[in-house]
């Protein structure tokens, strides 16, 4: 049998050659300390760790690697080791030259011969230190980021508020005034007045009705950015038809529309707010199908993964695929107010509903062959993950 490295010529024993082997080539610094904690054995990796050669650790102790450490503890904590415990611990070691590195370190008894002696294995972990300190800090800086991101929000939500109770107050007054005035004027000096004075006043009373809507629809579309979607299972299929009946009041009207909605899966979502994205899809199939012989409208549901996909089809004029990605854009409009009345807030706030419900929006058409709008949300299983997830 070979002789054991230097180091554990103190302890009075011998290892085995593979022993040897593992021992003096491990990556890992491991140090031997005796009940005293003082070094009897170490090997080239501990040497490299501290910087001290092989002779001087065997004439010092583990205390003497790290600053302040308080005697009396240490020893309590190594009798506990020699005791049969075993402790993971991470501290900064002093080398020889004053540096520190910060160490991860396992301790445990082991017997060596008839010594009983505490194994550590040591490791340097300074980069990974370092990394968690840069983590942290930027953490820290983007927490600030974020908390100074949430003022500037709350800020502009302020603002927000303060505007839409201007537009719901101050610009309602006077829009009543006109088309209050307006009529008054029709009704009074309405036989007077020649068929082009007629015609403006009919125009100041149209744009007053538009102008209003248009406040309304603005309105809606600033409530639904701070609605809470409160989920829950939804019959889309009875949802659909009952909003097609809103949509359409008119049973003449309705029996020209060859309508088709059969077997709409049920989605998860806030009733509420999806009634609002049906009322405006449906509301724009029906317009744009009107100049159609017959209009026809079809809306399916299907399950596509863990989403549930729902159209719209309709064979009306449709649009120009050049111009998709305008149509879910606040006051954007395709086809001019003399051909189809409108003002472009319909559909914004039909991908901000759907956004809000963690889906997508999107649509396909061609001119004068109809279109087709989508949406997907999530489906019950997924919603039901995300759920307990929060709740973990």
């Amino acid at each position: 049998m070979r002789n054991p490295p230097a180091g554990l010529r103190e302890v009075g024993t011998s290892l085995d050659p593979w022993l040897e082997a593992v021992f003096e080539g491990s990556r890992d610094a491991i140090f031997l300390s005796d009940g005293e904690s003082r070094f009897v054995a170490v090997n080239r990796a501990a040497c490299d760790l501290t910087g001290f050669a092989r002779d001087e650790l065997l004439t010092m102790s583990i205390p003497d690697l790290h600053d302040d450490v308080d005697l009396d503890a240490y020893r309590t904590f190594h009798a506990h080791i020699l005791a049969g415990e075993e402790v993971l611990s991470q501290a900064a070691i002093r080398r020889k030259d004053g540096s520190k590195v910060e160490t991860e370190f396992s301790n445990r008894a082991v017997t060596v011969g008839s010594v009983m002696c505490m194994h550590t294995t040591a490791r340097d972990v300074s980069a990974r230190v370092r990394v968690e300190e840069e983590i942290r800090a930027l953490n820290e800086s983007l927490e600030a980021r974020v908390a100074e991101r949430t003022m500037q929000l709350e800020a502009a939500i302020q603002e927000l508020e303060s505007f839409s109770y201007s537009v719901s107050h101050d610009l309602r007054a006077p829009l009543r005034a006109i088309d209050g005035f307006s009529k008054r004027v029709a009704d009074l000096a309405g036989p007077t007045l020649d068929a082009d004075g007629q015609r403006m006043l009919g125009i100041v009373r149209q744009n007053a009705v538009r102008m209003g809507k248009l406040i309304d629809d603005l309105l809606t579309f600033l409530r639904t950015n701070r609605a809470e979607v409160r989920k829950s299972a939804i019959p889309m299929d009875a949802l659909v038809r009952s909003v097609f009946a809103e949509v359409v009041p008119d049973a003449a009207a309705r029996e020209r529309i060859v309508f088709d909605a059969t077997d709409v899966p049920t989605a998860w979502g806030d009733p509420t707010l999806l009634r609002q994205v049906w009322t405006n899809l449906l509301s724009n199939a029906v317009k744009f199908s009107a100049p159609s012989d017959p209009p026809r409208i079809e809306v399916t549901g299907s399950m596509e993964g863990d989403q549930t996909v729902y159209s719209v089809r309709d064979n009306g004029v449709g649009f120009d695929m050049a111009y998709v990605a305008k149509l879910f854009g606040v006051f954007q409009r395709l086809h001019g107010m003399t051909e189809f009345e409108g003002n472009g807030v319909g559909l914004a706030l039909v991908q901000r509903i759907v956004v809000r419900h963690g889906g997508r929006v999107w649509a396909e058409g061609a001119v004068g062959r109809g279109a087709t709008f989508s949406f997907a949300l999530p489906g019950p299983v997924r919603e039901e993950i995300s759920r307990r997830s929060v709740d973990q």
